[in-house]
């Protein structure tokens, strides 16, 4: 696990525009040390995440497999835990894994069944917010544009645009009406950098897509760059 000092976390910022909010105490250790992340994005404390350009996470979850650009998270989000069959006599697992046997009552198990006690990793696109103290599952997918109300516990995907609030979360309503969610996820917008887009009408839909129309032949991508901690520190942006 990292323990970065503040010449490094300095490095870091003022070469990659690479963020640790709020600053690590001394002798801190980080999780997330393999983690793969673009430049121009703020880290919790607790470890690096999979993040895209100008995503910011103020938590740290070690199941996310990727989060794209532009991802606003919140503070105690957290991933449930191991899963247990419900529909098999016991949910123990002292009747599924061997090893647990083993330790409790002293000897090899008679059975020889399993199950899988793992969710699958979780998928976060671009332009998603997350609230404060989210539950999600493992193994769900969340939309382009999704958004996620504090404390929801989110147990199936989110479809692109939805806002989902809830224990289990259910879908509230769409940001947008299916044409410009539409328009939205076919433009793909957060290609680019926000200081190629920021003048455009971000506060309203309709009159963004139609000047990014006009605008994006003359923009450049952003081209994706995802690279550990390490490589950053062995080189500047």
């Amino acid at each position: 696990m990292p323990t970065l000092s503040r010449p490094q976390l300095a490095q870091m910022y003022n070469e990659h525009h690479i963020r640790i909010f709020p600053r690590p105490r001394p002798g801190k250790e980080m999780a997330g040390d393999g983690a793969r992340f673009e430049a121009r994005t703020q880290h919790s404390p607790e470890g690096f995440m999979p993040l895209g350009a100008y995503s910011y996470s103020q938590s740290y979850l070690s199941n996310v497999s990727s989060v794209g650009r532009y991802c606003s998270m919140g503070s105690k989000i957290c991933s449930m835990g191991a899963v247990h069959p419900t529909d098999w006599v016991s949910s123990n697992p002292i009747f599924y894994n061997r090893g647990r046997y083993n330790r409790f009552i002293g000897e090899a198990p008679p059975f020889k069944r399993r199950f899988r006690e793992k969710y699958g990793p979780i998928t976060i696109g671009n332009d998603v917010w997350i609230g404060d103290q989210v539950v999600l599952k493992g193994g769900i997918t969340i939309g382009d544009g999704a958004v996620i109300g504090f404390g929801a516990v989110v147990t199936k995907d989110v479809p692109p645009y939805a806002i989902v609030a809830g224990v289990p979360a259910k879908i509230i309503r769409y940001r947008f009406s299916e044409d410009i969610r539409t328009a939205m996820q076919a433009s793909r917008w957060w290609r680019y950098d926000a200081h190629d887009i920021a003048a455009l009408s971000h506060d309203d839909p309709a009159l963004f897509l139609t000047e990014y129309e006009k605008a994006a032949p003359k923009l450049s991508e952003r081209p994706e760059d995802f690279k550990t901690y390490q490589d950053y520190l062995g080189d500047a942006e």
